[in-house]
């Protein structure tokens, strides 16, 4: 019986330390469960912490992202406007260069015409100075010719009825001229008057020069003749009051060849291109009529010169003009340039922004969504 209780006892006390190990047992796995609930209960918060930050982190994306699509648009207006702004220089600074380019052509105009009016006016000038030259060795010659100093004595006098030379009332072409001198012969240097007192008081004035003759024509006095029109006559101008003189002398002379002249019993022809020894007669007013005509052309080339001069300073004025105006309109060019390239590299950044910020927002949605 003893034993029995010894026996009992024993398994008593066996079951006893089993149990004990159960409940440590027991006692281990609940601190385990324990301790992983709060490891996982740790892991959801730090989970919903981190997703509430990468909420936050989205939302901030996405505000930034709309701030950054705002700039973008701002930027690409900006862009155009620049871009416009260039295209409106650039046309600028062309007009300003074509206009350069036909100022250039204009003052080169110019200058190759004042050039040339120069080169004419020097001709003209030497032209003017051998016609001087000429004159004066004609007065000179006439001077020694008592009836070439008669008729300037009294036709410069402003006597009443004297009306200059016969030679000078005649108007035909340089053609003519020998025919001119043949057919007048004395007549043709001789003074016209209204009247013989006209004459005599003309002659007055000749003695007392004391080394002066002349010949006059007493229009007044001429005889009358039946109306002539010969060759010659056709081919000259006078005033009307000279008809019945004209008519007279020359009326029925006719010009059969170049350089003849012939009437009723006259005659004269030769060798072309002689003249007469007293030349001076006739040369001397054709040549003051020459002298006249280049004097009245140097005038006219002067005022060219003068106009020329003015056009010339004025174009070159508008090309210089022009020049500061391509200068001008090339440095805004170039400002309108740089902004443009900064304004683009500035809408670059601003694009590379916000791809990274859509790239983030796209990889903080995938995570979200993988929780």
């Amino acid at each position: 019986k003893y034993n029995e209780q010894v026996a009992a006892s024993q398994a008593l006390e066996q079951r006893l330390r089993q149990t004990d190990a159960d409940a440590q047992r027991a006692s281990g796995e609940q601190m385990r469960l324990v301790q992983k609930q709060m490891e996982i209960s740790n892991k959801i918060s730090l989970e919903e912490s981190s997703a509430q930050r990468e909420n936050e982190d989205l939302i901030t994306l996405e505000k930034n992202s709309q701030g950054a699509q705002e700039g973008v648009t701002q930027l690409e207006q900006a862009v155009k406007e620049k871009q416009t702004r260039l295209e409106e220089k650039q046309r600028s600074a062309q007009a300003a260069k074509e206009a350069i380019a036909a100022d250039e052509t204009k003052v080169k105009e110019l200058q190759s015409a004042r050039a040339a009016l120069n080169e004419k006016l020097s001709a003209v000038k030497s032209a003017r100075a051998a016609l001087a030259a000429k004159l004066e060795l004609i007065q000179t010659q006439g001077e020694n010719d008592p009836y070439w100093v008669g008729v300037k004595l009294v036709t410069q006098s402003a006597l009443p009825g004297i009306k200059g030379t016969l030679r000078k009332a005649l108007k035909y072409p340089a053609s003519l001229s020998v025919a001119v001198e043949d057919a007048f012969g004395k007549y043709l240097d001789a003074v016209l008057c209204d009247d013989l007192p006209s004459a005599r008081q003309a002659i007055e004035k000749l003695k007392e020069h004391g080394k002066a003759r002349a010949k006059f024509i007493v229009l007044s006095a001429v005889p009358q003749a039946a109306r002539q029109d010969g060759e010659l006559k056709k081919q000259l101008s006078y005033a009307p009051e000279l008809e019945g003189l004209i008519n007279y002398i020359i009326g029925g002379y006719n010009c059969p060849a170049e350089g003849e002249v012939q009437g009723a019993f006259f005659l004269a022809a030769g060798a072309s291109g002689v003249k007469a020894p007293e030349a001076y007669w006739g040369e001397e007013e054709a040549v003051k009529r020459e002298e006249s005509s280049r004097a009245q052309e140097e005038d006219s080339l002067s005022k060219e010169i003068i106009s020329n001069y003015d056009l010339l300073s004025k174009a070159e004025e508008a090309l210089r003009a022009q020049r500061v105006k391509y200068q001008e309109e090339a440095i805004a060019q170039n400002s309108v340039r740089n902004e443009l390239s900064n304004k683009e590299n500035e809408l670059r950044r601003v694009q590379e922004q916000l791809a990274r910020s859509a790239a983030r927002k796209q990889e903080i949605t995938l995570r979200l969504e993988s929780r």
